[in-house]
């Protein structure tokens, strides 16, 4: 189990290819993890919100997802394709999930995900 996976409370599927784990903020004591990967389709994507109760798996406008955001998920200049998203900061956790999808047309789904420590 990786460590994003243990912070955030969602597995990564065995069906993922191209798994890319790693950590970033070595500056703040808070944990931040980012996780990239693909699937193959979007009852994958939808599984993958649900497995850490990551929150509601819905659709965004790629406009949605603001300059802030692709830096924080590491999206860079990546063509968002009928985005999807699930986030979620639970009341008692200091945890803050957040996963954006990309929809290419004949390809697998391309998945940004970031689990955080945050103080309250």
């Amino acid at each position: 189990m990786s460590e994003f996976e243990e912070l955030s409370g969602a597995e990564i599927p065995d069906s993922a290819e191209s798994v890319e784990v790693f950590s970033v903020g070595d500056v703040d004591p808070l944990a931040t993890y980012v996780a990239t990967f693909t699937l193959p389709g979007e009852e994958d994507a939808s599984a993958f919100c649900a497995s850490g109760k990551v929150g509601n798996y819905r659709i965004i406008s790629a406009g949605d997802v603001e300059n802030k955001e692709r830096e924080r998920h590491f999206i860079g200049e990546a063509e968002l394709v009928d985005p999807r998203k699930c986030t979620s900061v639970k009341q008692g956790e200091n945890v803050d999930r957040s996963v954006v999808f990309s929809f290419p047309e004949e390809e697998r789904v391309s998945v940004w995900a970031v689990t955080e420590e945050v103080g309250w």
